[in-house]
């Protein structure tokens, strides 16, 4: 079966994504994807139709987005996907986007890719570069799951200047007990800060 829409809104996703799909993803899909646009938009279906038949099918879905909030991980910061595509294929989803921005940082060149450990548990991996002002990328790191990583000096005092470089992540997303692997790799300039008055 192949279904193939030129537009649509992604509030209307559930009318063409079948409620059989990974549950692990559609459960993602639904606390992850807000309000956006999207086009090119496919869903391709093969093997069995029932319920009990999760083993004797594949299902992929594809599509470009645009102007849409995406939220990574359940308590992290949306990031916003000016152009993008979205790939997947059973339990795995990736993401690549040409441009995004977090609250108040700019993203580009991201990766993400939602997919299952020998344990079938859900895995989620970030990649992404960064540029902005080094402070609007510690109140969004602080709304984040890797807001451990920030010095306390740096969260208590004012900071000023602007980075850029890149970072990765790796986290489980079926279980909150188990600390994301981070790797980040930055360039600053003017860069200062102060305690708070």
């Amino acid at each position: 079966l192949l279904i193939g829409v030129g537009e649509g809104q992604l509030a209307e996703r559930a009318t063409v994504i079948p409620s059989t799909i990974e549950p692990s993803l559609e459960r993602w899909l639904r606390q992850a994807i807000g309000q956006g646009k999207a086009s090119d938009l496919g869903l391709v279906w093969r093997g069995s139709l029932a319920q009990a038949g999760r083993q004797d099918r594949s299902i992929g879905l594809f599509g470009r987005l645009a102007e849409l909030d995406v939220t990574f991980l359940p308590d992290g910061p949306a990031v916003t996907i000016h152009s993008g595509q979205w790939i997947g294929e059973d339990a795995h989803t990736s993401v690549w986007l040409d441009q995004a921005k977090l609250p108040k940082f700019g993203l580009s060149r991201l990766r993400g890719e939602k997919w299952p450990d020998s344990d079938r548990k859900p895995m989620l991996t970030l990649a992404t570069n960064f540029e902005g002002p080094i402070a609007g990328l510690v109140q969004d790191l602080e709304q984040s799951s890797i807001a451990h990583l920030i010095p306390d000096i740096i969260a208590e005092w004012s900071v000023q200047g602007s980075a850029s470089g890149s970072v990765a992540l790796e986290t489980s997303l079926g279980s909150r007990q188990i600390q994301p692997d981070v790797a980040i790799a930055a360039a600053v300039q003017d860069f200062a800060f102060e305690p708070d008055q």
